[in-house]
């Protein structure tokens, strides 16, 4: 699964046929940066000061508030 954000829309796709992989995912906002899990389950979102945590399907699992931030990534751990 691939994904990408298109004016502040969230599309995920299969990485090998380029299919939709569910519906696009509106926001509230426009999208600065992404990240994946190095096991590929989640999505981190960064919209301004918040992260919208995602599974690969682009469920939501969660939302993170902080300070306005640069690049993002998560840990080996």
């Amino acid at each position: 699964v691939v994904a990408c954000a298109v004016k502040g829309e969230l599309h995920f796709r299969d990485a090998a046929s380029g299919e939709a992989v569910g519906p696009p995912v509106a926001g509230g906002g426009r999208i600065a940066a992404l990240a994946w899990s190095p096991d590929g389950s989640r999505l981190a979102v960064r919209r301004g000061d918040k992260v919208e945590v995602r599974g690969a399907d682009g469920a939501f699992v969660c939302e993170l508030q902080g300070r306005a931030m640069g690049a993002m990534a998560f840990g080996s751990d």
